[in-house]
């Protein structure tokens, strides 16, 4: 995908002498940031007049000179074939500078970071072909110099087509988070995992766990989650959040919500059905589909977030991470959820990499507004193909158990997650597997690391072992076919 960034002034001026007219700090922040571990495309001169070096960027330069070669980044000679070859690429092209190359590339380009400086400067360049009828504005932000905006091409084709598609994590590019994992799947293996993440896990802490339908069988147990709130200080006066659902059914109001708490063993603690009294819009910062999302009004009460998880497959979804947990499990039960599952072809239309996407946003707009105060734990006991949603109804669990893993980075978590299956053999993994390549659900991974929610690389620790780090394949070597244990 080509996409371009720039700053003008009200005369489309973008710079002079082969500079920048003016010297703006948000303004270079907001490059670095939007730039950073991306790759990025600059004509020579504009590449050959940095002030600096630009590290921890994949440079291209445009060169007509067959001769040019840059230190430290590509070169390309023919930009349009360059441009025709990346602009439907799952990997986002920035497009920098200058006047030619982004006048070159602007029909390319789906999306835009634009600062419009408010003062006119002296200018010798222009960034004459924008026209802002091309484009709709999904984030705007004031600063006193220049106002900020991201943008959409109008009518562009944002979905990837490629969520089937399983990226092998040495295919990946990027900086590392670290997970933990442990075999030890009891009260006391989410114990530990939980304690190596949870620093900034305070104030008011809410926990975000699926509590089932009716005698679900797959679902963490209540009698473990209470054991694990019992020892762990910060989380002793903790609350687990829910919302209704958006399907009818044993959660569909809160008063049936509230008896299949009950029957589920959900009594040992506070349990807030955020949405039991309305609801909240929260930001989605970037999306292509929401520029909010609506949440339970009860959410915004909380000053932290513990996201525990039971990893499984999914109906539509193809698998459920820490992202479905909270992407679809805090929006509420009829706007929220309406937003992510219906379109104007039906309530349930909403398919393969779209409704990852959707996920993804919603989650977002989530963990934007707890930032720092949000931690992951996820689950990998009891993976039936089918979401516990489901209950009773949920398919046999055929696959291994595994353990559990914990980080502060939910792309990081869950592509761990959907590594260590896809580590299994043929005969272990074979019917998860399906279940998130059929339904597309690895477009969940790739979407978080697009919206900057993560990373989908990761160092794995071992906490069983003197905390080294291991591989997926080491991880899931000592697997054993799966077998029902009653609690």
């Amino acid at each position: 995908m080509i996409s371009f960034s720039v700053a003008f002034d009200p005369n489309r001026g973008i710079g002079i002498r082969g500079s920048l007219p003016w010297h703006l700090k948000d303004e270079l922040k907001i490059f670095k940031q939007n730039t950073l571990y991306k790759n990025i495309l600059m004509g020579q001169t504009t590449f050959d007049t940095l002030p600096r070096k630009l590290t921890d960027r994949y440079i291209t330069v445009v060169s007509i000179d067959p001769d040019y070669t840059a230190e430290d980044a590509e070169v390309t000679h023919d930009l349009i074939a360059f441009l025709k070859e990346h602009e439907n690429d799952e990997t986002e092209y920035i497009v920098c500078g200058g006047a030619s190359i982004y006048r070159q590339a602007y029909p390319y380009a789906k999306k835009a970071y634009i600062s419009f400086v408010k003062q006119a400067y002296e200018v010798d360049a222009y960034f004459d072909v924008y026209d802002e009828n091309d484009w709709i504005v999904s984030k705007e932000v004031d600063y006193p110099d220049f106002v900020y905006r991201e943008l959409k091409r109008k009518g562009a084709d944002m979905t990837r087509k490629d969520g089937n598609i399983y990226v092998p994590f040495e295919d990946r590019k990027g900086n590392e988070s670290i997970v933990y994992f442990t075999r030890d799947i009891s009260p006391a293996g989410i114990k530990k995992a939980y304690e190596k993440v949870n620093a900034n896990i305070c104030g008011k802490v809410a926990i975000k766990l699926h509590t089932g339908e009716k005698n679900g069988p797959n679902i963490i147990p209540a009698k473990w989650v209470k054991e694990v709130m019992e020892s762990c200080e910060s989380l002793k006066d903790a609350t687990i959040i829910e919302t209704n659902t958006y399907y009818e059914g044993d959660r569909y109001t809160t008063e049936q919500h509230r008896e299949t708490l009950e029957v589920n063993g959900w009594t040992f603690c506070p349990v807030d059905i955020t949405d039991e009294e309305g609801t909240v819009d929260l930001p989605v910062e970037g999306g292509n589909w929401f520029d909010h999302m609506t949440v339970g009004s009860h959410m915004v009460n909380y000053d932290s977030l513990f996201t525990l998880t039971h990893f499984k497959g999914h109906t539509q979804g193809g698998f459920g991470g820490s992202n479905k947990n909270i992407g679809i499990g805090c929006a509420d039960g009829r706007i929220g959820k309406a937003m992510i599952h219906s379109s104007e072809k039906g309530q349930w239309a909403t398919r393969e990499e779209e409704l990852m996407e959707k996920i993804s946003e919603s989650t977002k707009a989530t963990i934007d507004f707890f930032g720092k105060h949000v931690t992951y734990v996820n689950v990998m006991r009891n993976m039936s193909v089918s979401c516990d949603c489901e209950g009773l109804a949920a398919a046999p669990v055929v696959t291994p158990n595994v353990g559990i893993l914990a980080s502060t980075d939910i792309c990081a978590i869950d592509s761990a997650c959907v590594d260590l299956v896809h580590a299994m053999t043929q005969e272990q993994h074979h019917d998860l597997w399906e279940r998130m390549q059929s339904r597309h659900g690895f477009r969940q991974l790739s979407y978080m690391k697009e919206l900057g929610m993560g990373n989908d690389r990761y160092i794995l620790i071992d906490l069983d072992n003197d905390e080294v780090r291991i591989s997926a394949k080491e991880a899931v070597k000592d697997v054993i076919p799966f077998k029902r244990v009653e609690f």
